[in-house]
């Protein structure tokens, strides 16, 4: 009987790697490159003027080589980091300033890689529209018509032009009288600063707010400067009631 005896060998094959060799590399496009090209921010626009803090923009375009990702606006001509609050993914149809006056918007772009444009830049000066709201108390009951004189000569930082005409009455879309169914009607004397409001009323003007009306106010408006009077009342028949009850103003600013 033959024994026949197995032999295993184990062959041990080297294998060479061999890298950097020309024609494998990067291939085609940016192929791992970094991207260090940053925006450009190509048009930005908003209002010369605006009544109110938010300011509509009316252009803001940008581009990049590869992509915008982020678009912001600052009152900061510092560029903003591109992990900073802030960054929306399209265009702002508007910007909230912080203050009114005159003042610059700054419109920045960012894309992918963290490449932040150089700004275009806006301005604008903004004067703030408030509301006047005149309320009153202690009204009779049978009330038909009101007048109310408000004095402005200890209050400073106001502006009545555009909507008052110092020789004629406000501009009906910037008075409303807050009773059911009123016509209202207001004069304003440049020469002694004061305002008259009227209210005429087919329904019983009762107490609370009788009118409200617009105009410009700059930052440091003070309404408690304002003295409020009513100087007349009468009933349907033009006959005048007893003036009793208190009056006050208040402001809200947009």
């Amino acid at each position: 009987m033959r024994v026949f005896k197995i032999m295993s060998v184990l062959m041990t094959i080297p294998i060479m790697v061999i890298s950097g060799c020309g024609g494998g590399g990067s291939g085609g496009g940016n192929g791992g490159t970094s991207d260090t090209t940053a925006p450009a921010v190509t048009a930005f626009s908003m209002p010369s003027s605006a009544a109110s803090l938010t300011v509509s923009v009316l252009s803001f375009t940008a581009t990049d080589n590869v992509g915008v990702v982020g678009y912001m606006i600052t009152e900061s001509a510092t560029p903003p980091v591109a992990s900073a609050s802030g960054w929306s993914s399209t265009a702002p149809p508007s910007f909230t300033f912080t203050t009114a006056g005159s003042k610059t918007a700054y419109a920045w772009a960012k894309d992918a890689s963290g490449n932040i444009s150089n700004s275009l830049i806006a301005s604008v000066t903004i004067t703030q529209q408030s509301t006047l709201t005149t309320s009153i108390s202690g009204i009779p009951a049978n009330a038909y018509s009101i007048k109310v004189v408000l004095d402005f000569t200890k209050a400073s930082g106001y502006d009545f032009a555009g909507y008052i005409d110092s020789n004629g009455p406000v501009k009906s879309s910037y008075i409303t009288a807050l009773t059911s169914s009123g016509i209202a009607d207001a004069h304003y004397d440049s020469a002694n600063k004061t305002l008259t409001l009227g209210v005429v009323s087919s329904n019983a003007i009762n107490d609370g707010n009788i009118m409200s009306v617009q105009f410009q106010a700059v930052p440091g408006f003070d309404a408690t400067q304002i003295t409020s009077t009513v100087t007349e009342i009468k009933n349907g028949s033009g006959v005048s009631l007893p003036i009793t009850g208190a009056t006050t103003v208040s402001e809200t600013v947009q």
